[in-house]
């Protein structure tokens, strides 16, 4: 599931991270090495050093970053495009839940 907020966390990295993230055919395994090293500089306390702007809130917008670049690279997959695939990654919009504070405007029904 997909997440708004990918791109309020993008606005809020170092030019250096935006431009990793937004390479033109980045790969998974680019991808990967981005999260470990978000991972890294968060228990080294070093991340807002290292362009990882943010508060609690980042992380779960930085796991949101991947997810919406998956379907991207998915699509790239030899494997994918012989079977005539889609993949999608969507938003289900700010919803009313826990992860909330049931602030959101949208019910889960």
């Amino acid at each position: 599931m997909g997440s708004n907020m990918a791109r309020n966390i993008f606005n809020g990295l170092s030019s250096a991270l935006q431009q990793r993230w937004s390479k033109e055919n980045i790969t998974k395994e680019e991808i990967i090495s981005l999260l470990k090293e978000y991972e890294q500089a968060v228990q080294d306390g070093t991340f807002r050093e290292k362009g990882w702007t943010g508060n609690y809130k980042f992380t779960y917008g930085v796991s949101k970053l991947a997810v919406n670049l998956f379907p991207s690279i998915l699509a790239r997959y030899e494997e994918v495009r012989k079977k005539h695939l889609q993949v999608y990654s969507c938003s289900p919009g700010y919803v009313k839940s826990e992860m909330t504070n049931f602030k959101g405007v949208y019910t889960i029904e």
